[in-house]
């Protein structure tokens, strides 16, 4: 059995009521096995919940990745409501991927968020500004050579001219899983060499490096795409060939984002902890931006006397260091309510807690500081 599998209930599709949360713009894509169900469309989630079965007690928050499906695909995908409580996708668009342990070559629907294996079902995972929400059909078994995951453009020009070669980037991506207790995924990106990019009709390869060199002839507005052999295909960008008056419109864009993501620690400053009674949870949040959230990070520093060490989310402990020095940051995680669960309560000591937020375009917002204290 693969690795994917024990994913399963993580990037399954598994749909469970969440938290209301505000209004926000999301793309949404389905891939099918021959082609797009679901091409990237932006809906906006909307306040309340609904059911897929009509059962009342069967509720998924519209304000969930579930709910941008919802809106995605008009209603038209169809689940059951499985015994861990939760939904589980079984139709979208009339193409069935209905996953059964027992099928030693089932396949499912997988549940992808920001180009990351998900860690929580669709409806148990507010959406936020900018998220990328993907579905595509998986697999697990003996009858499964390979669980695919996807490819992505990871930059194409948005213009050209006939005939005048432009580079194409294209990224394809690794899941990793972690040892017992939780076998938490990592998803790395890596160049997608030996792909095919199509454009204006024609297809070209990708080098070792993930970059093909394509030349589109004509005028207008061109879809580039990429597609590889057990991966999923990418979402169409597009390029405007040649793009006069009269001609089509080059794709609208809006404004650069050159600002990154404030942040705020849940922590009031100068508090003071009593002994044993330090606390585990880190918390903060992140505002949302336009370009959605790549990554929240934190640095934690502690003090007693002369002596200092930074919290190394490595190992999972502080290390000592020289007070001079400056300790590698924490990844969170990207959601705008982030908390980060220390192994234990905090010791006694002087600390200082850092943490700053980066968006999808790599602008990195300010960092925000708290000093707090356990006697």
């Amino acid at each position: 059995m693969n690795k994917l599998l024990s994913g399963l209930v993580a990037g399954i599709a598994l749909l469970a009521a969440a938290p209301a949360a505000l209004a926000a713009n999301v793309a949404v894509r389905v891939e099918g096995t021959g082609d797009t169900l679901v091409p990237r469309s932006v809906v906006a989630t909307q306040p309340g919940s609904f059911s897929k079965d009509g059962d009342s007690a069967h509720q998924c928050s519209a304000a969930s990745a579930g709910g941008a499906l919802e809106r995605a695909t008009a209603g038209d995908w169809s689940g059951r409501w499985a015994s861990f409580g939760d939904y589980e996708v079984q139709t979208i668009k009339g193409e069935a991927h209905a996953s059964n342990a027992g099928d030693a070559s089932g396949t499912y629907w997988a549940f992808w968020l920001n180009y990351k294996l998900a860690s929580s079902g669709a409806c148990s995972t507010p959406a936020q500004e900018g998220d990328d929400v993907l579905f595509f059909p998986s697999c697990f078994g003996q009858g499964c050579t390979r669980e695919p995951t996807p490819l992505r453009i990871a930059s194409a020009p948005s213009s050209a001219q006939p005939g005048q070669a432009f580079d194409v980037r294209v990224v394809q991506y690794v899941v990793t899983f972690g040892g017992p207790p939780d076998f938490a995924a990592t998803t790395t990106e890596a160049p997608a060499g030996g792909a095919a990019v199509t454009a204006g009709g024609r297809s070209f390869a990708t080098r070792a490096d993930g970059v093909a060199h394509v030349t589109v002839d004509g005028r207008g507005v061109a879809g580039v795409r990429a597609a590889k052999p057990g991966y999923v295909r990418s979402a169409t960008e597009s390029v405007c060939v040649n793009c006069t008056p009269g001609a089509e419109p080059p794709p609208t864009s809006p404004a650069p984002d050159t600002i990154g993501p404030a942040t705020t620690i849940r922590l009031r400053a100068g508090k003071v902890f009593r002994h044993r009674r330090g606390p585990r949870t880190l918390r903060g949040t992140a505002a949302l931006d336009p370009s959605g959230l790549y990554a929240v990070k934190l640095r934690l520093k502690r003090r007693v006397g002369p002596h200092c060490s930074f919290f190394s989310g490595r190992r999972e402990r502080f290390r000592r260091m020289p007070c001079s020095r400056s300790g590698a940051f924490v990844t969170v995680g990207d959601r705008a309510d982030w908390s980060y669960l220390l192994p234990k309560r905090l010791r006694r000591g002087r600390y200082l807690l850092e943490a700053y937020a980066i968006d999808r375009v790599f602008n990195r917002g300010g960092t925000a500081h708290v000093r707090f204290r356990v006697k």
